[in-house]
């Protein structure tokens, strides 16, 4: 299912925490494992069903394909997204989103350490050919992609860092990783043999997000503790 498809969307109360609430928009902090919007064989039980459950205006403020939704989060990855509750203030962010001002820091623990202490990654990011459910780097074709990251703590296998995505691709964070060789911890689809031995799931969280309110044009930035799986392997010391 795609933005856009007709679906009756039904209001479920799930639970997640709101960071921040106005009249126009809404800032939340996303749990892990939980899909964001209905799709082949998640039709229920989505983030979207559980914004339906909270704000009802919704369904009659926003555009019915977006469902105040302007951008997502994998499955597995936890944290922040902005939630739009009509449709001036969803064309503000959306436009935000395309002109690359609204700024994301991503904290993430990869295998491996990583030799620079920051960096930037610049490939061209696209469906892999070969699978098309994954992304893969492309040489002549896919879309620009960026990322830059900076390493904040070694572990004695492994790297934790913070991850500044300058583009949007689908699944953007960890092809770069991978491409490098440093795939994230706990990752099925990109780092292959190399499955999270704690099974805590996969190490990405949406930590910070930053963006000009659609209505008082004030800077708005918000940020998020690191979920438990962060806190147990840092303490722990290893992947």
């Amino acid at each position: 299912m795609e933005f856009g498809e007709k679906v009756e969307i039904k209001p479920e109360h799930i639970y997640f925490n709101i960071v921040y609430n106005d009249k126009d928009l809404a800032v939340i902090n996303k749990p892990a494992g939980l899909v964001v919007h209905p799709a082949h064989g998640h039709h229920n039980h989505t983030l979207l069903n559980g914004l339906l459950y909270l704000f009802p205006e919704l369904k009659k403020n926003t555009n019915l394909s977006r469902m105040g939704m302007v951008h997502r989060l994998d499955k597995d990855t936890s944290g922040l997204l902005i939630i739009t509750k009509n449709e001036v203030a969803q064309h503000h962010i959306i436009m935000q989103f395309k002109e690359r001002t609204v700024k994301k820091e991503y904290a993430a623990i990869v295998y491996g350490k990583l030799s620079n202490e920051e960096g930037e990654i610049e490939t061209r990011i696209g469906r892999n050919p070969k699978d098309r459910k994954k992304m893969a780097v492309l040489i002549t074709d896919g879309k620009e992609s960026i990322t830059k990251y900076k390493i904040i703590k070694y572990l004695s296998n492994g790297t934790y860092l913070k991850l500044m995505p300058h583009t949007g691709r689908t699944h953007q964070l960890r092809v770069h990783m991978n491409y490098i060789k440093h795939p994230v911890v706990g990752d099925d689809i990109y780092a292959g043999k190399r499955k999270n031995p704690n099974s805590l799931g996969l190490m990405l969280h949406a930590k910070r997000i930053k963006f000009i309110h659609p209505k008082t044009n004030n800077a708005m930035e918000f940020e998020t503790a690191l979920p438990d799986r962060f806190q147990i392997i840092l303490q722990k010391g290893e992947v």
